[in-house]
């Protein structure tokens, strides 16, 4: 696995297009190459950051051929791309041979169905196939393939979608190419990428969580979470990068400026606030909640946290926190133990709670017991319960 800086684990082959190129950054691969004038577009990343625009003619833009070798072991595949209006099915990524199912892989979007579809093909019979909705708020998407060992896995816009098992092994045909915004079925069921490409990563192992995060840039995105304050107090709020021609936040009301990206707000009641990114041709939105309350009606000993949780990874009552951490100036100690003294979780960090999880094994239905020491307008509290995790 090749080191990036400060001992990061980087990718093996990365095309960001900031160069307004198909060089791979690293120079590890050979160039790409186009049947026509490349154009790009404002990307993903920081300002002046670039992204590969295809405009829906005839363009055959491939990449060198040997990146289909990653694909022999684990693999993380990742890319953003935006999509133009269209009414046909477009081609985003493919490296075929033909228009057969067989040793393929294959991305589309379908766009009577806006769905994304991947189809990674052993033979005609057999294959890994994932669907999703495209989430039509925002102009930019992001992708991620994953492979570690018989256990196949996608991700749409920073949500887990599926993970499929599949035991045969998968090798890519020896003539197939690696195409950008084209395959082999375009003409026949598919048509010439209308959109934008960009950031495209390959890794030659499964993304851990860290990456994934690390993955996602926030496009036309919000990055601060809701969030609560006390009547008077101000809030700053932090946003992703864009390329928008103009944003606007509604309602104005308590923000230093409705026509940034970043204001301060100082609502005087909970208030959500939604933002439209206007790119002209798209337009992308996203919100925050702020909740405001008063200080003098905090009630310091009503620590609360719930009686029960669900560690089932569906994303829903997934951890055990404590729901009103906005009272907490300084969280001394939050601590889990199970019905025999024993600590299984402790942490100093009032937004971090528990998995359900000791030592990476996840633990037994049944009672459980937690332990809290906190700061609270100047006074130290302490507050003991016990919970249940349910499967």
């Amino acid at each position: 696995m090749p080191i990036g800086l400060l001992g990061q684990i980087a990718p093996v082959a990365t095309y960001d297009f900031d160069n307004m190129d198909l060089k791979e950054s690293a120079d590890r691969y050979a160039e790409g190459n186009s049947t026509e004038t490349l154009t790009f577009e404002c990307g993903v990343g920081e300002i002046n950051s670039k992204s590969l625009f295809l405009d829906g003619s005839p363009d055959t833009t491939a990449l060198d051929p040997a990146l289909k070798d990653i694909f022999l072991g684990d693999f993380t595949l990742s890319f953003y791309f935006w999509l133009e209006p269209g009414s046909r099915t477009y081609s985003i990524f493919s490296i075929q041979d033909s228009c057969a199912r067989d040793s393929s892989l294959s991305i589309s979007y379908i766009n009577v169905v806006n769905e994304i579809r991947l189809e990674y093909a052993r033979d005609r019979t057999e294959s890994v196939f994932f669907g999703e909705k495209v989430d039509q708020k925002n102009c930019w998407h992001h992708l991620v393939f994953t492979r570690s060992g018989d256990t196949y896995s996608f991700y749409l816009d920073g949500e887990f979608i599926k993970s499929v098992l599949f035991v045969e092994d998968i090798v890519l045909g020896s003539s197939a190419q690696v195409h950008i915004g084209y395959s082999p079925c375009v003409d026949n069921i598919e048509t010439y990428f209308n959109g934008r490409i960009d950031e495209i990563s390959f890794f030659d192992f499964v993304a851990t969580d860290e990456l994934l995060s690390s993955l996602d840039l926030f496009p036309d995105r919000v990055i601060s979470q809701d969030t609560t304050i006390f009547q008077g107090d101000s809030y700053q709020i932090i946003g992703g990068a864009t390329c928008a021609q103009s944003v606007i936040w509604t309602p104005g009301t308590g923000l230093s400026d409705d026509m940034i990206t970043e204001p301060l707000a100082t609502p005087t009641q909970t208030t959500t606030y939604q933002i439209s990114y206007d790119h002209g041709s798209c337009t992308s939105s996203d919100s925050i909640r702020i909740s405001v309350i008063d200080e003098e009606s905090i009630a310091c000993s009503n620590l609360l946290l719930p009686k029960a949780f669900t560690p089932n990874g569906d994303d829903l009552n997934d951890e055990l926190l404590i729901s009103n951490d906005f009272i907490i100036t300084d969280l001394m100690r939050f601590e889990i133990y199970d019905r025999w003294g024993m600590k299984l979780f402790e942490t100093k960090n009032k937004s971090e709670g528990w998995d359900g999880t000791f030592r990476g094994e996840a633990q037994m239905p049944g009672t459980y017991v937690y332990k809290v020491e906190y700061i609270c307008l100047g006074d130290e509290y302490q507050k003991a319960g016990s919970f249940n995790l349910i499967k």
